[in-house]
């Protein structure tokens, strides 16, 4: 999946769930709103935005509960299209004292969301040309409110409506925000983790699981600062496999990278904890040997490293022997710097392998 299918799967996911939970907040809000709308029957007679209330409430149940719930532009839609009904015939029954006014915000807000910039803009345009318009007829008395707004001002149903309209408004836009936030904080964990991996991958070496050459002068610095202030030795190994490319000739690279890969595991397991292992390329190790007292220790670690090179790695029934050179410099006695006894570890290996002996010290 490239990055941009991704994101749009990602902020599908988000929408289907703040459709899910919207409708929900809607309907418990149409259930709680309903009997107190209708309560105001003996007070202000019937009317007519009752029967509205009522289908609202059944509309809104029937979407909530409906076989198919992927589709959140429909939920989105149903939603928009109640608010917006509710905007209509609570303003046209009376006036600016409707608690509905305020739902064209929050319809605005969906519209932007789902269908962008411009499709907002035009609701919003629309239903402040609704308003301005109402307002004319009514003030030119060309509409007459349902009730007297002196009445319906003075009534303790009409504050409570009020304060429910703002209520939904609220309530739904904190489900959003609550929604859009874990959806947030889930796409901060998920970079997160990939810039983990990233790092990782960049840092360790796939087929082996060494340290590769990008840290291993980094990671050598390291281990000289910390022996300068322990007072210590390090011993800097190179590590070259004899032959390897006759492994390769001879039963392919497949071969090759299990012959690597296994050499690899059993050099890492005879080491000590705190010995760093790094991959130069190809067949190239660069091991660090901190906190050392003499070469005496460090040559008893590398026979065990030579040790596993005396086993033969089978490969489909076919036993593969591999033999290395190793070249060993020390600090503090051959060099101060990293790259200075990287240079000698490097040059007592290439005498090792040309005069045929498994491990030789730079003198």
């Amino acid at each position: 999946m490239s990055k941009s299918d991704a994101f749009n799967q990602s902020l599908l996911d988000f929408k289907q769930q703040l459709a899910r939970k919207l409708m929900a907040g809607f309907t418990i809000f149409c259930t709680v709103g309903l009997p107190i709308s209708l309560s105001r029957w003996p007070e202000i007679g019937f009317q007519f935005v009752f029967i509205h209330h009522i289908l609202l409430t059944v509309i809104a149940y029937g979407c909530l509960f409906r076989p198919n719930k992927t589709n959140y532009k429909f939920d989105f839609i149903i939603i928009i299209l109640l608010l917006t009904s509710m905007i209509v015939s609570g303003t046209f029954s009376f006036g600016l004292q409707a608690g509905t006014i305020t739902f064209a915000v929050f319809c605005t807000f969906l519209i932007a969301l789902t269908w962008g910039f411009l499709a907002a803009l035009a609701y919003a345009v629309c239903w402040c040309a609704y308003i301005i318009t109402l307002g004319y007829l009514f003030s030119n008395l060309y509409l007459e409110y349902t009730i007297s707004p002196n009445e319906y001002g003075i009534t303790i149903g009409a504050w409570i409506l009020v304060a429910l309209g703002s209520s939904l408004i609220i309530i739904l836009m904190l489900i959003t925000a609550k929604q859009g936030y874990r959806h947030f904080c889930g796409l901060i964990d998920e970079i997160e983790q990939q810039k983990t991996e990233i790092e990782h991958l960049a840092n360790i070496d796939i087929m082996t699981g060494f340290f590769n050459n990008r840290l291993a002068m980094p990671l050598l610095s390291q281990s000289i600062n910390l022996a300068q202030r322990e007072h210590s030795k390090v011993g800097v190994v190179f590590i070259d496999l004899n032959d390897f490319k006759k492994i390769n000739d001879s039963y392919g690279h497949d071969a090759g990278d299990f012959v690597l890969k296994e050499t690899a595991r059993r050099m890492r397991a005879v080491l000590r904890d705190m010995d760093v292992t790094c991959r130069i390329g190809g067949d190239e190790f660069l091991f660090i040997i901190p906190k050392v007292n003499d070469v005496e220790e460090i040559k008893v670690v590398l026979k065990r490293v030579i040790d596993t090179w005396s086993e033969p790695i089978l490969y489909k029934k076919i036993a593969i022997f591999v033999k290395g050179s190793i070249g060993v410099a020390m600090f503090p006695k051959d060099a101060n710097s990293a790259e200075e006894l990287r240079q000698k570890a490097d040059v007592a290996m290439y005498f090792a392998k040309a005069n045929g002996i498994a491990l030789n010290f730079f003198v």
